[in-house]
């Protein structure tokens, strides 16, 4: 008899805390899965009270009637891992846990349509999963650089996203084609200038030049020192 009135009792503190929270349930739930795998009642800056509702009293967390549309915990000092529970909130736009010490492998983000920015770099985190792209419809801005992820290929999924809009640093170990190797090519040099023959007939004043005369009758004062000089040689001799 008294195990039955506490089995009640406990079922309807459990329904007045339901109905007294700002929480939908089923984000309630994830919510308080999230905040275990980050250790955020570890963090001064955050304290998430596993008691407290998060809607109403968890330092940045934002919602809009009930349901949980943004985790803004940049830079608290979380030390942890990111639990797959983050899919369950559907209605999340903003998810921002960059600069922190979070580490593992992260769960995928599928079926997070409303999902707009997502903020994970300055982490440890180590594996990305092939479909954590998937079904990201809205997404506009994704930063995971300055992780040590393994190599991983671009997936397919980014073609869900708008091409227009997104804005993705992807600064991590893709698996890309091998690079070719690098060839130098010759410097141009300049082209040597080269005489050409001039083209045309050759000028008149060219063609009418009179004929020397002979050298006894060129005038004496004309005459180059030379020529006179061989000439009054040629009248000395007897």
């Amino acid at each position: 008899m008294v195990c039955c009135f506490l089995h009640h009792l406990l079922l309807m503190a459990l329904l007045l805390a339901v109905a007294g929270s700002d929480t939908d349930p089923g984000d309630l739930a994830a919510m308080q899965a999230i905040a275990a795998g980050l250790g955020a009642n570890r963090s001064p800056s955050l304290a998430w009270s596993p008691s407290a509702d998060p809607c109403s009293a968890w330092a940045g967390v934002s919602c809009t009637g009930g349901r949980v549309t943004a985790i803004q915990a940049g830079n608290c000092s979380l030390s942890g891992s990111l639990p797959s529970a983050v899919r369950s909130l559907t209605a999340l736009t903003r998810l921002e846990l960059q600069q922190n010490r979070l580490s593992g492998p992260l769960p995928s983000l599928a079926g997070l349509a409303a999902l707009q920015v997502l903020l994970l770099h300055g982490n440890h985190f180590s594996a990305l999963p092939g479909d954590f792209f998937t079904g990201l419809t809205s997404l506009q801005s994704a930063f995971i650089d300055n992780n040590p992820l393994a190599p991983w290929p671009l997936p397919d999924s980014l073609r869900d996203a708008r091409p227009r809009q997104l804005l993705c640093q992807l600064r991590t170990r893709l698996r890309a084609p091998p690079r070719l190797p690098r060839h130098r090519l010759p410097r141009p040099r300049p082209p040597r200038p080269r005489l050409q023959p001039p083209f045309g007939p050759s000028p008149r004043r060219l063609c009418r030049c009179p004929a020397p005369l002979p050298l006894a009758q060129q005038p004496a004062g004309r005459r180059p020192l030379l020529q006179r000089h061989l000439l009054r040689r040629e009248h000395d001799r007897p």
